[in-house]
């Protein structure tokens, strides 16, 4: 059989597979899919490349194309995506469809096109779930910049020194230029996908993190000093933890802290690698009182960890081994801590940075299955949480310390609405105005990283100063 006929066979198989995993099971798209690449070692880079690109399709186009035959559905996903496969065309001729040769660029030719095709009218706002228009926060191009948005493929960011950024330039701009340097933000890297993380270290030397652009936000934002000492309350498997330590070039103290062991043994293993030395972890256990406080337990202080979890799909993509203890996805549940490790203390650090759970909407364009495992009522539950762990973790504050809290989403709930109930129920925190990272523009101690602003993950930042 042809290669392009068994491809498609495949991406069939591996629809019928992903499809309940992540809309009836709420499992990630990028976990299932890691663990079929690791049961099928025949499958090369290429193979998985082309699975995990129109999978991830599919589902960035599932309002449209749910309920569909699978070779259909998969077809006009690819096409939609504006993929060209051998293997997509075999899907399009089991499906009996003759796809037009260029697909549109904008999102109402590609909803007119489609609505041509299938003979049905599909509407922009069936690409989210019903619930989600009326919570996003208010931009300038309103609902219809969010949708556009979400419906395009940010590229890979990756932090470098700055130093370095030449080097890495050289390497994947060779023989047609894939990435450019951020105009604003030292080190920073855009990366059209695959981005050939091993080969470029092989190459180079350089060790390259994957690290969004919004993420590397917050870092710019805490402004962590040589010789201070900070605590990163969720840290989760520490992207934003090693950014802070290059920050304070890996002098002084760094906490890390989370429920979850299995991301604190991966955040030691990648700052072993980084040659950073000033972090210590400590696994926060139900019940622990975090910063000084009392009463309530804590529960999942960092569900999802969207850096790690596009490396996983990244490395999966490229044919590279995954597995445990290796460079994989890290797991996604929520850890029982075994053991007490005590708690941090009151009045102790230069500065804490609160990366809080959230819903997740801000990284839909990254990953577009969590549209469809994401219920409406998790924006309200998260909200609560993180107006919690920012009272708690204020508390270890030092007197003229600073404040951090971030989010990667983008709804009101979450973001305008913590924050300006917590700057109302602490006077003594007076919200500490700066430049955006990524424009220069002065703003009052609110920073918005829209998703359209990289492209990147969508990211709401708050700074304080404690009086």
């Amino acid at each position: 059989m042809p290669a392009a006929q068994t491809q498609a066979l495949r991406l069939i198989e591996l629809l019928a597979m992903l499809e309940p995993a992540v809309v009836a099971e709420h499992r990630p798209a990028d976990q299932v899919f890691a663990e079929a690449c690791r049961a099928h070692h025949e499958w090369g880079a290429r193979d998985r490349r082309l699975f995990g690109d129109t999978l991830f399709a599919y589902f960035r186009w599932r309002g449209w194309l749910a309920g569909l035959p699978p070779a259909r559905a998969l077809a006009l996903a690819g096409w939609l995506e504006g993929l060209a496969h051998p293997a997509l065309a075999e899907l399009a001729a089991l499906a009996e469809l003759r796809l037009p040769a260029i697909t549109p660029e904008t999102l109402h030719d590609k909803a007119r096109e489609l609505s041509l095709l299938l003979g049905a009218e599909k509407k922009l706002s069936a690409l989210l779930p019903d619930w989600t228009l009326p919570l996003l926060a208010a931009a300038d191009g309103g609902a219809q910049q969010h949708l556009e948005a979400f419906q395009r493929r940010p590229p890979v960011w990756l932090r470098v020194a700055p130093g370095q950024v030449a080097a890495v330039l050289d390497f994947f701009n060779q023989p047609h230029p894939r990435a450019a340097a951020h105009p604003r933000m030292p080190g920073a890297i855009s990366v059209q996908p695959p981005a050939n993380l091993q080969g470029l270290r092989a190459a180079t030397g350089v060790a390259a993190i994957v690290q969004d652009l919004a993420s590397q936000c917050v870092g710019q934002l805490c402004a962590p000093q040589p010789g201070e000492r900070w605590w990163d309350a969720c840290a989760g498997a520490g992207g934003k933890t090693l950014h802070l330590a290059a920050l304070m070039q890996n002098r002084g103290t760094l906490l890390a802290t989370d429920v979850r062991a299995g991301a604190l043994r991966e955040l030691e293993k990648r700052a072993a690698e980084a040659g950073v030395t000033i972090v210590q972890t400590q696994q926060l256990r139900d019940g622990n009182r975090g910063a000084g406080g009392e009463g309530r337990k804590i529960y999942d202080l960092k569900e999802q960890d969207t850096e790690l979890a596009t490396v996983g799909r990244q490395l999966a993509e490229q044919g590279s081994h995954i597995g445990p203890g290796e460079q994989g996805l890290p797991s996604r549940r929520a850890e029982r801590p075994t053991r007490d490790t005590g708690h941090a203390t009151r009045d102790s650090f230069d500065g804490v940075l609160v990366d809080a759970p959230c819903s997740g909407i801000g990284t839909w364009n990254r990953n577009p299955d969590m549209r469809w495992r994401t219920a409406a009522t998790e924006v309200a539950a998260k909200a609560a949480l993180q107006r919690e762990l920012l009272g708690r973790a204020a508390q270890s504050v030092r007197p003229g310390g600073t404040l951090v809290f971030a989010v990667c989403t983008v709804t009101t709930a979450e973001t305008t609405g913590v924050t300006d109930d917590f700057s109302r129920s602490h006077p003594d925190f007076q919200p500490e105005a700066a430049a955006h990272p990524l424009t220069g523009a002065e703003q009052p101690g609110v920073f918005w990283v829209w998703p359209w602003s990289g492209p990147c993950d969508g990211m709401f930042i708050a700074r304080w100063r404690r009086r």
